[in-house]
């Protein structure tokens, strides 16, 4: 609606004026989205701009006015913690969602309107050393080539799919060592490797320094992938110490 302008905060829900700015009000009582809700991001259909979605401490929840009003949509997301949303500005059905903390940071999509909702790869960790639990910061649809959607997850560096968000890998420009052990991981799955034999190490190089690379379990051994090489070796030829090393389940983790 022409004139009306919306505002996530931290702690006062959705702020909304209808005039421009010149006056402002907050929600009103007994909706879905508290008036002192914690919101991180709104995003509008670019068809019908009465429609906004917020990303919220409650999870996903959906206003049909303009923001006046606010229900909360039934999906994956429930009193999840959402930090970003995007709405493919060509295909308005599809939708990116992603969380983080206090809850778990993942990615989800939609392809009709939020009816359904299903978790995409790759399996982010619970834990990041520098922040505990991150935060998919920010996702973005390519106006030009819908098929093209990135995310960013902080200490996780940038990733872009290119197939709708079936698949993930990091940008080279921008990701780290546990960047490529996480797009090694979710490529491997893709093929057909069970989930159950791939593991997360946290390591020491030979020079001392921090490192993560993927471990293939095999009928032969385990077997190290690592962006620092090309060669594939067993673990005991590599001259790497495990520190710890996920097991399989990726948010559990033992000491080497």
């Amino acid at each position: 609606m022409e004139g009306t302008i919306l505002v996530a905060t931290a702690g006062q829900g959705v702020l909304r004026s209808s005039d421009d700015g010149a006056t402002w009000s907050r929600l009103g009582l007994g909706q879905d989205l508290e008036f002192d809700a914690v919101v991180r991001c709104l995003a509008v259909h670019p068809e019908q701009p009465d429609v906004v979605w917020a990303g919220s401490d409650v999870g996903l929840v959906r206003s049909s006015d303009a923001g006046v009003t606010w229900h909360r949509v039934d999906s994956p997301m429930n009193d999840r913690t959402i930090w970003s949303l995007a709405v493919d500005p060509t295909h308005p059905d599809t939708m990116l969602v992603g969380t983080g903390a206090p809850s778990r940071a993942a990615v989800f999509r939609t392809t009709d309107g939020g009816e359904t909702w299903e978790q995409l790869p790759p399996q982010i960790p619970e834990f990041c050393a520098g922040v505990n639990r991150p935060r998919i910061l920010t996702c973005t649809v390519d106006r030009y080539e819908p098929k093209s959607m990135w995310f960013g997850i902080e200490e996780g560096g940038l990733w872009r799919s290119r197939d709708g968000g079936d698949t993930w890998s990091v940008d080279p420009a921008y990701g780290d060592c546990e960047d490529y052990a996480m797009t090694k991981r979710s490529h491997l799955i893709h093929m057909g490797v069970p989930a159950s034999a791939l593991r997360i190490a946290y390591v020491k190089t030979s020079w001392g320094e921090g490192h993560a690379v993927l471990v293939v379990r095999t009928d032969s051994g385990e077997l190290v992938l690592d962006n620092l090489t090309r060669a594939i070796l067993p673990i005991q030829q590599t001259g790497l110490r495990v520190v710890s090393m996920s097991g399989a389940n990726p948010s559990r983790w033992v000491r080497g």
